[in-house]
């Protein structure tokens, strides 16, 4: 199903990313629940804000690195909010 071919990827080197608004939403949300499953599974390298200006499609990162911080700790939202992102442009 869906979960073996997230880790077969995986296991192919394949980084994956989410928006933020899938971690910005409440329970009652798919996409935030299943934001929230990807993230604790650990299978989640980056996180986009799908930014487009800052009216109309502003970026929603802070929501979702709170989420991120209760979900997996500080240390391992800082590397998906920050870290990989520089080891992956150098």
């Amino acid at each position: 199903g869906e979960w073996s071919l997230i880790h077969e990827l995986r296991e192919m080197g394949v980084l994956t990313q989410i928006n933020a608004e899938s971690l910005s939403g409440n329970m009652f949300d798919k996409r935030y629940r299943y934001g929230k499953t990807l993230i604790q599974a650990e299978v989640i390298d980056f996180i986009g804000s799908d930014a487009h200006d800052m009216k109309q499609r502003a970026p929603m990162l802070d929501k979702a690195e709170r989420t991120m911080v209760k979900l997996i700790g500080k240390e391992k939202a800082e590397c998906i909010l920050n870290k990989n992102a520089q080891v992956f442009l150098k």
